[in-house]
């Protein structure tokens, strides 16, 4: 069987129908009071060392987003907990701890798969200064 435009579209239709009726289902199983919203996977202007190829040969950063734009992003969107996962670096979150806002340490860190030859990204969590290096 050959698929069409067609065949995509109801597939299309079919997903975004089971996705809706799962998040309504959560949302009957966990009341909005009763839960935690969080984003662990942004970046702002301290994810400056370029790591993908374009970024690397322009050598341009990221991001220039501020850390305080990203911070009132979050809050607006109703987000309760939050980190900023810069690539290689925790500064945001460290500049953010000292002063005094709550924060989990995180980063985004490129590591090198030997056996493959490739580069990844590993998201890692709640590490300190010492740990980070």
């Amino acid at each position: 069987m050959e698929l069409t435009f067609s065949h995509a579209r109801e597939f299309s239709k079919l997903l975004q129908s089971d996705i809706s009726t799962f998040i309504e289902t959560q949302r009957l199983r966990f009341p909005i009071q009763e839960t935690l919203r969080m984003d662990l996977h942004c970046h702002d202007y301290n994810s400056d060392v370029p790591d993908e190829v374009l970024g690397r040969i322009l050598n341009v950063p990221e991001t220039w987003t501020p850390t305080e734009t990203v911070l009132k992003t979050l809050q607006q969107n109703g987000c309760n907990a939050f980190t900023i996962t810069n690539h290689n670096n925790a500064r945001s979150c460290y500049e953010l701890q000292n002063k005094g806002i709550d924060i989990l340490t995180g980063a985004e860190f490129s590591c090198t798969v030997p056996d493959f030859h490739i580069g990844i990204h590993v998201l890692a969590y709640g590490f300190d200064p010492a740990q980070e290096t």
